[in-house]
């Protein structure tokens, strides 16, 4: 179950020197297993992640106080196999997200966050169109949080024969799903860079990152990114069009960054830290600034906070 640890055994499990416009690493506690993912929509931010009892936790923090809520379980009984995906949305002002994680069936689970610790119960969505009506047990998933309200929600996720991907037009939500690579890579990285755009990072089996665009719901090719391997899936948001800020645990179990401007990448950045999972991302304040999550070597979730 859930449990805190010291501020001075905090300081010894994540030492790292600061960068600049990079907060310290701050620890939320918590015990958690696997990747933890994050959204931002209407002043709130969430971080969600399977915790030591296979169910899913979130913390939410008010971007007004800068204040995080204590750590709650998204109710109902069943456990899950893989790591979670989260996705905020916000309508007339007002924000809710939807969690999504596979469970040890194959299967596809949703719930919908209406504010007060309102969820609807985990609910199973079909996986028509994939090769065994299943993902991999295990496996994560990713959905882009909207820019638009009126956008399609999309979802991503990994079977044993590649990257799948659904849209969720009103009425018939992730009722068909299409094949974007037929190699089995990592749990997939999605962003929105602007409404008509998606980018999509995958790690391989041999460790390196690739990257597909989708416009117009066509998927380019996958391309291979310069830096060599990492040894982690990993995440990816977009701060503004023109932008992608990525990242991924290396081969030294730190926090690696890389920057996408105008169709060129830059070099890996070290953020430091020491990494038992991959990285889960959001941007807040308007897009203009990040936090970055991950799994710490006493179980505990950990971030750190990026401002121009």
């Amino acid at each position: 179950m859930f449990r805190l640890f010291s501020f001075l055994i905090s300081i010894t499990l994540f030492a790292a020197p600061t960068f600049a416009a990079w907060t310290p690493w701050v620890s939320l506690g918590g015990g958690i297993i696997g990747d933890p993912a994050a959204c931002t929509g209407a002043g709130q931010t969430y971080v969600i992640a399977k915790g030591t009892d296979y169910a899913m936790w979130y913390r939410k923090r008010t971007l007004s106080t800068g204040i995080w809520d204590a750590w709650k379980r998204i109710p109902g009984t069943r456990q899950f196999s893989g790591s979670p995906s989260i996705a905020c949305r916000v309508y007339r002002g007002e924000g809710y997200f939807a969690a999504y994680a596979v469970g040890y069936d194959g299967q596809l689970y949703i719930s919908y966050y209406g504010g007060l610790n309102n969820f609807t119960p985990w609910t199973r969505q079909p996986l028509t169109g994939t090769s065994t009506g299943r993902f991999t047990t295990g496996s994560g998933l990713s959905t882009p949080s909207l820019p638009d309200y009126d956008l399609m929600p999309q979802l991503f996720g990994r079977a044993t024969n590649g990257i799948y991907w659904s849209i969720c037009p009103q009425g018939s939500c992730y009722s068909t799903w299409k094949l974007i690579s037929s190699s089995v890579m990592s749990d997939p990285a999605v962003t929105y860079q602007s409404p008509s755009r998606l980018d999509l990072v995958v790690q391989a089996t041999n460790g390196y990152l690739y990257h597909a665009v989708q416009g117009g719901l066509i998927w380019n090719p996958f391309v291979l990114l310069t830096g060599g391997p990492v040894s982690s899936a990993p995440d990816i948001v977009s701060r503004y069009q023109g932008n992608l800020e990525l990242f991924a645990r290396g081969p030294n179990r730190t926090l690696l960054q890389k920057t996408w401007i105008n169709g060129v990448w830059g070099n890996w950045v070290d953020l430091g830290g020491v990494l038992t999972s991959g990285p889960g991302a959001t941007t807040y304040a308007s897009n203009a600034r990040i936090m970055v999550f991950v799994r710490g070597t006493d179980g505990a979730l950990w971030y750190r906070a990026w401002a121009p």
